[in-house]
């Protein structure tokens, strides 16, 4: 064969195959484009969502703070009024102040309230006012996911476990060692006189508990609700001792039935809730000052619910049920 038409040959070859290469390149080239560009665009819808979360957590943070900062501080602050309140049922001397009811006419179902002493109102006010601003931020937060701020979520639910220990008699009642508890049993009102351990309720309804904090919530025109300051509720009370309205009587009268003639023996179930409220103080105190926390398991809850002095408060739950 003619060498010029080897040559012709070799190149027709060598063109074709060039041809093909680079037909095959550009169609894998245009691949490779099209997937860094599904990639980019991948990136980008990435970016975005992350940029959408960490916005979203932002403003839900910051939300958090804004509804649950000043109340969680609120009712941190009167904890301790609580728990000063608490530590004094231990004192004989208060037992004292607390057994001074007014007096009934013979013969009357008339609810019967403590005599409006130091004492009692600063009972029944230390107990009941952290509930008010613990009632507050439970309505505000009906629809806020808490999970973001696991201090805060923390302390919320140390605080609703207070607000529903209030309604735990017959449960606390119930723990070993058990008690004999049986308030709504048959002729009650008499058989509490001689066994107030077991015969005097100790407790209060859903109902009974919002009725008195709805009377010790402020409610000013144009203004946010607020729970009562000490000074206002000293002269509500006074007002209650001498209203004639039993509406409001009985709600008082509820809450403060298991104070009145208060001693531990005779009131053990309600002894236990304050031994169990706390507990739940303490640890609420803690959860502000020191690193954060959360118990995984029922050991880690007994030490986190731990009293951080036993011998203030002798007779108190010995398991500690998880709140």
């Amino acid at each position: 064969m003619d060498a010029q038409v080897v040559t012709a040959l070799i190149a027709a070859s060598v063109s074709l195959i060039l041809a093909g290469y680079n037909t095959w390149n550009g169609r894998n080239q245009d691949k490779r484009v099209a997937l860094l560009e599904e990639r980019r665009a991948e990136l980008e819808n990435l970016a975005a969502a992350e940029r959408a979360r960490l916005d979203y957590e932002y403003d839900a943070r910051r939300g958090i703070y804004e509804r649950c900062g000043p109340a969680m501080f609120q009712i941190v602050e009167l904890s301790e009024d609580a728990l000063g309140c608490i530590t004094a049922l231990t004192d004989p001397e208060t037992w004292l102040e607390l057994a001074k009811g007014e007096v009934n006419p013979p013969g009357t179902l008339r609810a019967t309230l403590p005599r409006e002493r130091y004492e009692v109102l600063a009972t029944i006010y230390g107990l009941y006012a952290p509930m008010v601003v613990v009632r507050q931020l439970s309505r505000k937060l009906s629809l806020t996911d808490l999970s973001l701020e696991p201090k805060i979520e923390l302390q919320y639910h140390l605080a609703s476990s207070i607000y529903r220990s209030f309604r735990d008699d017959q449960r606390l009642a119930a723990i070993d060692p058990t008690i004999a508890y049986s308030p709504f049993a048959s002729e009650w009102r008499s058989r509490r006189e001689t066994e107030p351990s077991q015969f005097w309720w100790q407790g209060l309804t859903l109902g009974r508990l919002e009725g008195m904090l709805d009377l010790m919530t402020v409610k000013p025109e144009g203004g946010d609700e607020r729970v009562m300051s000490f000074g206002e509720f000293e002269r509500f009370y006074q007002e209650i001792f001498l209203d004639q309205d039993e509406i409001r009587r009985k709600v008082v009268a509820a809450a403060a039935n298991a104070i009145y003639c208060f001693r531990p023996k005779d009131r053990p179930v309600f002894w236990r809730m304050l031994i169990a409220q706390a507990r739940l103080y303490q640890a609420l105190a803690r959860s502000r000052r020191n690193a954060l926390t959360i118990p995984d398991s029922e050991s880690a809850w007994l030490e986190y619910l731990g009293l951080e002095d036993q011998q203030e408060f002798p007779g108190g739950v010995r398991r500690v049920v998880h709140p």
